[in-house]
Parts: structure tokens; C-alpha cells; sequence
């Protein structure tokens, strides 16, 4: 699920994509689909006028919020798109064929770069606010961070092993674009805090469960 900028909700539940007003409390059907397909992943659009969605075959849509219709396909990957994050008109997306993909949605030819560096499924993205940084994460349990601008070579700004279990949780801390939260799945169990200007640990908190998501508030 995705909170978008207009107080939005959107969520993929069994073979649909829905949204959800949170001021009205009106619920629409984005989109469904059937047989083995389903949403794996949904995503706002930084401006609030479209929602991408990523399926398990391996596609991944935008959708117009206001026709609710498609309006593009993307393409490129061989497994489940199971994250997506936007940078502004840069799209990346995530799967189980192990790659990461930025997608340029401007362009008729969308692919910008392929990143083929995790060895298990990529289950985790985040742009830092800023939009210079990428935050990746993986059931290889590796977490790596990325300069937007150097993404076409695969050369990674930091390459973390400090969890144990799969990194999906990911948030950037929103007045200091060099501070970073991770969680680590059922095994892990922990949640830490990076310091990227040293490239360091700075902190890690034990839960004792599955971290699924990591928010970072004002007061942190």
C-alpha cells in the first residue's frame, strides 16, 4: 500500500488495486485481474496523478487516477515486481528476477539502466527525499545505497550486511538525507539506523518479529 500526496490511499489486495479516500471514505476499484496474475506492488506518483502498479507476471502499469485507466506498460523484467519507488519521472522497480530497473516514464524507450547486483529478490526500494540516493534491499539479506547518478555503471555507494534476514523496510529520514532506518525480516528482527556520510551503524534496536516497514517521524 501507498499514501499519495491528495490523502489517497492505495492498496492491492488478492486480484485488484484499490483506492481509498480518506476524507470522504470512498473506495474505487483501480484495477483486476485474473488467473495466476495479481498486484504485487503499488506506488504513487510524487505529483498525485498516477498510480503504478507492479504484478506478479512481471508487467508494470501506471495508471491515470482520474480515468482510472491504464495509460502505460513497462516492461523488462522476468519475475514478480514486488517493490517500485518514484523519483520524480524516474520510475524503479524491483523483482524476483533480481534486478532493479529505472524506468525514464517520459520516454517511449522507458529503460534508463539495468542494476544486477542482488542474488535473491529485490523486496525493498526507497529514493531519499532529495532524490540522489536509492536505498535497495534484498532476500540475499544485502542492503545497498546508490547515487542516482552513477546507477548505469552497478557501481554502489555502500554495500551493508549487517542484517541477517531479508531488508524490505526501508525509510529515509526526512531532515537529514544522510540518515537511514532498515528493517530485517522474522529471522533479523532488528531495525538500524545508518549514518551515510561514514557509511556506519549507528544504532540497531532488536523487535523480536518481522520488520515489514519503517517510518521515521520529526522528532527522531
Amino acid at each position: 500500500m501507498d499514501w499519495g500526496k491528495t490523502n489517497v490511499l492505495a492498496i492491492g489486495l488478492g486480484k485488484s488495486a484499490y483506492l481509498w479516500n480518506s476524507e470522504n471514505q470512498k473506495v474505487v476499484l483501480l484495477s483486476q485481474v485474473s488467473g495466476d496474475e495479481y498486484p504485487a506492488s503499488v506506488s504513487w506518483s510524487e505529483d498525485g496523478k498516477m498510480v503504478a502498479v507492479g504484478y506478479g507476471s512481471s508487467t508494470l502499469r501506471l495508471y491515470n487516477v482520474e480515468s482510472l485507466k491504464p495509460i502505460r506498460w513497462l516492461y523488462g523484467h522476468r519475475g514478480r515486481v514486488g517493490s517500485i519507488a518514484w523519483n520524480d519521472h524516474l520510475l524503479s522497480s524491483g523483482s524476483s528476477d533480481q534486478d532493479i530497473i529505472n524506468h525514464d516514464v517520459r520516454t517511449k524507450k522507458s529503460k534508463v539502466c539495468t542494476v544486477k547486483v542482488h542474488k535473491r529478490e529485490v523486496c525493498g526500494l526507497k529514493w531519499s527525499s532529495v532524490g540522489t540516493k536509492l536505498a535497495s534491499g534484498g532476500n540475499d539479506n544485502l542492503l545497498y545505497l546508490w547515487d542516482a547518478r552513477k546507477m548505469s555503471t552497478s557501481h554502489h555507494l555502500y554495500r551493508f550486511n549487517n542484517h541477517c534476514a531479508a531488508v524490505k523496510a526501508l525509510a529515509w529520514c526526512p531532515y537529514d538525507y544522510n540518515v537511514l532506518a532498515s528493517g530485517g525480516g522474522t529471522v533479523d528482527g532488528s531495525i538500524k539506523i545508518w549514518n551515510l556520510q561514514k557509511g556506519t551503524c549507528t544504532c540497531s534496536t532488536e523487535t523480536k518479529a518481522q520488520v515489514c516497514c519503517t517510518i521515521v517521524y520529526r522528532g527522531f
